[in-house]
């Protein structure tokens, strides 16, 4: 453990009758990988030979406050809180982070809507310090949704907090920040044991006849259950990308979170829920992000499922009915629009009865 070292003061007389004052720190304190914090300028100083009362009683609150800030100082310096290095204290993080959210693409963007929602859209550098960050994380780990359940999971989670991490390095790099706090913020583990929930057929069939006024929600949920489309392209969809070929309907579009083009069969069910085929305009035009991420849940709770169920969870219900069908772990990928085999991989989760049947197959 790092020794704590002390905070002192150092008076340098200067030449025009004027006493300057600097925090001196014993030993160096170690900022960030390399730096040390040795010497403070506090731009304060004080008369040296004070002529009158005035200027005496003008020294007096000089050294008062200077020693308060010593204190502060070293207070700060054990719950290693540096924001007073920062040059920039008073420049908008958010606007900063918006500014580089290209440099990882959506998934940083996200990130970034939950840094927002965590300080209520308002965030100078001048507030970041290691106790925010750490307030933060625990927010990750801890929120939750209007729904009651957690509003994170915790794979989410650690993604979020490496892309703000990620992001406090490069604001470091540009000499925004003279220290960088996310180095003293534990990374969130990645759970890759994580079971993502799923309907069954039963549940399937309860929410098809679930009592619910908002056909156009049930239509887009029905629709994702059949085709396993995330919530970002269910609401993209146009006519236009329903193509007819050889008796058979196919999805033509481009994923939205990838940018990977697919040509993707429909089965019957999922052309009897899209219902009469016109030539063009949004499948979906009256539905939204928060409409779903509003209604959904309703939906869930009038079919009378138990389960935390996102829009997400229907992309892998899709996925394992295909598994339960026999359908290869590859071809899953395909109708998926995974680029990687891998990527499939963490939706699928072997049933019990499956993995018994396989190991059958080497009995007989």
């Amino acid at each position: 453990m790092e020794k704590q070292g002390r905070v002192s003061i150092k008076k340098t007389q200067r030449k025009d009758g004027m006493t300057e004052y600097d925090l001196i720190y014993t030993p160096p304190i170690l900022v960030s990988k390399g730096n040390y914090l040795k010497k403070e300028h506090l731009n304060m100083a004080s008369y040296t030979h004070p002529c009158n009362e005035i200027e005496r009683r003008f020294n007096e609150t000089v050294e008062q406050m200077v020693e308060e800030i010593r204190c502060f100082r070293y207070i700060q310096s054990v719950k290693r809180d540096f924001s007073f290095l920062s040059l920039n204290k008073d420049i908008n993080v958010i606007s900063y982070f918006e500014s580089h959210k290209t440099y990882k693409g959506k998934e940083c963007d996200a990130a970034i809507k939950s840094f927002k929602l965590f300080c209520d859209d308002e965030c100078t550098f001048g507030d970041i310090t290691v106790a925010f960050l750490t307030a933060y994380r625990k927010f990750l780990l801890k929120a939750k949704g209007e729904d009651g359940f957690r509003r994170y999971a915790q794979n989410t989670a650690a993604t979020y907090l490496k892309h703000i991490k990620r992001l406090l390095k490069i604001a470091f790099a540009d000499h925004l920040i003279d220290f960088d706090p996310s180095e003293e913020i534990e990374g969130i583990k990645w759970d890759h044991s994580c079971k993502r929930e799923s309907l069954t057929e039963e549940e399937i069939e309860a929410l098809k006849n679930a009592p619910f006024r908002d056909l156009e929600v049930k239509r887009a949920v029905e629709l994702a259950v059949e085709t396993g489309l995330r919530r970002g392209d269910v609401l993209n969809l146009k006519w236009e990308n329903i193509k007819k070929s050889g008796g058979r309907c196919y999805l033509n579009f481009t994923i939205k979170k990838t940018g990977y083009k697919v040509s993707l069969p429909l089965s019957q069910e999922a052309v009897a829920v899209l219902g009469t085929i016109k030539k063009k305009g949004a499948i979906f035009p009256t539905l939204s992000t928060p409409i779903l991420n509003h209604k959904v849940p309703q939906l869930i709770a009038a079919a009378g499922i138990g389960k935390h169920i996102t829009f997400h969870c229907f992309r892998h219900t899709f996925a394992m009915r295909l598994l339960d069908k026999g359908v290869d772990i590859p071809t899953i990928a395909f109708l998926l629009g995974h680029k990687f085999m891998g990527s499939s991989l963490s939706y699928l989760h072997c049933t019990r009865d499956h993995l018994e049947e396989v190991i059958a197959k080497l009995e007989r």
